[in-house]
């Protein structure tokens, strides 16, 4: 084998590995799967205090998986997060909230945390709404590659009021697939989420 041939296998199977491991850093398991095995193609009958959604990336397909799990689950409330990107306008939670009723959610199942303008506020902020109203399990939902980070500072924010928060990732995302490594958007939102989660645990440590 010429010495190209050995740099070029070298350079693939460092890629190769960089992909893998940020595939397991990011990996986040469908919790409300498992629990409700065909959530996305009918109803689910366990009960479920809230649907929790954040804003930031593409915030519609955030809303609209937030939505559809809460058409398909019994919950009490839809929690939308989420500042106003431009404070002349309306909150991206108050947007969000105009999505869901635009598609027949009823105004007064939605709460609104208007706040937050990172995850770890959009944790800190939202649970302050969940232990107000003694909700117990909810579920949250945001963008694959953004859901272990998610998961991981809501949990940091109820942990000392015993609240359930189950994962349930959003299956229908325009700026994430299996080959997010294809596209310089991928990288940025992966490599942007891998050093978060490590600011967590060196924040949290």
């Amino acid at each position: 084998m010429s010495g190209f041939l050995k740099v070029l296998l070298g350079l693939l199977v460092i890629f190769a590995t960089v992909v893998i491991s940020i595939n397991i850093v990011l990996k986040t398991k469908d919790q409300l799967a498992d629990i409700c095995p065909n959530y996305k193609t009918g109803s689910c009958s366990k009960q479920f205090y809230a649907v929790v959604a954040i804003s930031g990336g593409n915030t519609n397909a955030r809303t609209n998986n937030a939505i559809a799990i809460f058409n398909s689950v019994s919950a009490k409330k839809l929690i939308f997060s989420g500042a106003a990107a431009d404070p002349d306008s309306p909150s991206n939670a108050e947007s969000m909230r105009a999505l869901a009723v635009q598609n027949g959610v009823a105004p007064h199942k939605i709460l609104l945390e208007e706040r937050a303008n990172n995850t770890q506020e959009n944790a800190k902020y939202t649970a302050e709404i969940i232990k107000a109203n003694g909700f117990s399990r909810v579920i949250l939902t945001t963008s694959p590659y953004h859901q272990r980070r998610a998961q991981l500072e809501f949990e940091k924010a109820l942990r000392l009021s015993n609240v359930q928060v189950i994962s349930a990732p959003a299956s229908e995302d325009p700026d994430w697939s299996n080959f997010w490594w294809l596209s310089s958007r991928g990288w940025y939102l992966a490599l942007s989420e891998v050093v978060g989660i490590i600011r967590f645990y060196v924040g949290a440590s």
